[in-house]
């Protein structure tokens, strides 16, 4: 494996580039931050679901408790996104708003005073 190693980096590369290599046009990268969607949020897992009367929405066997909210008493009959994200962690939104984060298995991952961002995680 080392002798097909080197004899790529010291045989075909080099002949490779001295056949194919173009010079760029310009000067500099065409590399461009992301600034859009958080790819989190693309990686995702997002599905609706429809409030219960005690609060909850289930989601693959779990029955998520939907915290008290400021902004709105309950969420009975509401339509809220449960996102599963890669790493486990599921969050529920009602629009744009970050209602409550869960583990894996369900079980509601108190705030700490901080703010929550798009994709739950605390900023």
């Amino acid at each position: 494996m080392l002798a097909a190693n080197g004899y790529l980096t010291k045989q075909v590369l080099p002949a490779y580039n001295r056949r194919f290599a173009v010079a760029a046009a310009e000067a500099g990268t065409a590399f461009v931050p992301w600034i859009w969607t958080p790819l989190a949020e693309m990686l995702c897992s997002q599905e609706e679901r429809v409030g219960t009367k005690d609060n909850t929405v289930r989601y693959q066997g779990l029955s998520l408790q939907i915290p008290p909210d400021r902004h709105r008493f309950h969420h009975v009959k509401a339509t809220v996104r449960v996102h599963d994200y890669p790493h486990g962690t599921l969050v529920v939104f009602h629009g744009h708003r970050c209602l409550a984060r869960y583990q894996p298995d369900g079980q509601l991952i108190e705030p700490d005073g901080t703010q929550l961002g798009r994709n739950g995680a605390t900023r």
